[in-house]
């Protein structure tokens, strides 16, 4: 016999739980809220998903960075040197050497190199330098820095060797790990040598003059800033080697 209470209890007795999945729902009619609620989730996960590529996708676009390793979150740098002139002397080598031994610490002037380079016969920093001074001539950066137990990492460039040797990339980590350095340029009939001492990299993606290099001429014909573009093709000239690393033999860090 069924009592009431019994009837009762069919009545409100429940089917056994199931795993619910969101795809093909199987789920008793009685139940449609719950069914309602987790087609919300699916939907609500769905939307979460794209909009999640959608933040991440931006951020994968992203060019990567220019500057080397040391100098990541600075745009901009521009060491302080010392900006002599080679007046009307043949001393680009010394007042370049000059200037980045200065820079090191060395107490020096480019007519105290010069003075070295000629064993000392003549003190060139007080001679009247007439046509026949031993004081007017020519040198060598590398010859420069040895006389003072500065040494340099320096190679040889051919134009095949621009791209990954004064690489932008490049050109800042000395900037920023090192110090300013040296680059040897040639012209049809001339050396010359120029001091690398700043760079600058701006936000325009688009901007051609985006990259640029600062850059101290010893004969003065330079703009204090060019673009990187330019730096790498000038002109008439072209740079047949560059001195990295420079450093006093002896000194802590010195590694060239």
């Amino acid at each position: 016999m069924t009592t009431r209470a019994h009837r009762t209890n069919q009545l409100f007795s429940f089917p056994q739980a199931r795993i619910i999945s969101c795809p093909n729902l199987q789920i008793p009619s009685h139940k449609k809220i719950l069914s309602r609620m987790c087609g919300l989730c699916c939907i609500l996960f769905i939307a979460f998903e794209a909009i999640a590529t959608l933040l991440v996708l931006p951020v994968s676009a992203q060019p990567s960075s220019p500057l080397g390793s040391s100098c990541q979150g600075n745009p901009y740098r521009k060491l302080s040197i010392e900006k002599w002139s080679q007046g009307d002397t043949p001393w680009c080598w010394a007042t370049t050497a000059a200037i980045a031994m200065h820079y090191h610490g060395e107490p020096l002037v480019p007519c105290k190199v010069v003075t070295k380079e000629v064993g000392g016969t003549e003190n060139c920093c007080d001679s009247v330098l007439t046509p026949d001074s031993q004081c007017l001539i020519g040198g060598r950066v590398s010859d420069a820095l040895k006389h003072f137990n500065f040494t340099s990492d320096y190679k040889s460039l051919a134009n095949s060797d621009l791209a990954e040797e004064l690489s932008f990339s490049r050109i800042s980590e000395q900037l920023c790990s090192n110090g300013p350095f040296i680059s040897q340029i040639e012209g049809p009939s001339t050396f010359h040598a120029i001091v690398v001492y700043g760079y600058a990299v701006f936000d325009d993606l688009d901007d051609p003059h985006r990259l640029q290099v600062s850059v101290h001429d010893p004969q003065e014909e330079w703009p204090p800033f060019v673009t990187y573009d330019f730096f790498l093709d000038i002109d008439a000239f072209s740079h047949t080697g560059r001195y990295y690393s420079i450093c006093k033999q002896g000194r802590r860090n010195c590694r060239p």
